[in-house]
């Protein structure tokens, strides 16, 4: 998965037998880039990393990506997450947190399945990417102004 992520402090491994029993607990699927993802990383704290977000009026919005959810963390955020209907009702899960607490999330529905979203408290989930990788390679490294890839 070629991107220009990069994490500064990465959760304890997890087996994919981890991500099933977490998966059944909630009685979801996670898509397979997503499990991939969580068994090389298992989320963690990112360094310099922020997306573009494109809206309807033609304005750009760039986020700051504060960290990525780890599989104990994501879990959590579920089972606190489920009195906001909104976010039940988009058939969502949170994967990362903008410094700003907006949400980045994936799709677990059946019309929604794997695209990412961008879930604003106050805009409900907006579109962001088609798959995770997508949204992947759409982040910048940028502590300097310049953007490039680390692996």
């Amino acid at each position: 998965m070629e991107s220009n992520l990069k994490i500064i402090e990465t959760n304890p491994t997890i087996s994919l037998d981890e991500i099933l029993a977490v998966e059944d607990r909630l009685s979801v699927r996670f898509p397979d880039q997503y499990r991939d993802f969580l068994l090389r990383y298992n989320g963690g704290k990112v360094y310099y990393n922020s997306f573009d977000r494109y809206l309807e009026n033609g304005d750009t919005v760039n986020y700051s990506i504060d960290y990525l959810e780890s599989l104990q963390t994501l879990e959590q955020a579920m089972v606190n997450l489920i009195e906001y209907e909104d976010f039940v009702n988009a058939m969502i899960i949170p994967v990362a947190q903008t410094l700003g607490s907006t949400l980045i999330t994936i799709g677990i529905g059946d019309s929604n399945f794997g695209q990412v979203f961008v879930f604003d408290w106050d805009f409900g989930a907006t579109f962001q990417a088609q798959s995770f990788q997508e949204f992947i390679r759409q982040i910048k490294y940028d502590p300097d102004g310049e953007s490039y890839p680390l692996f």
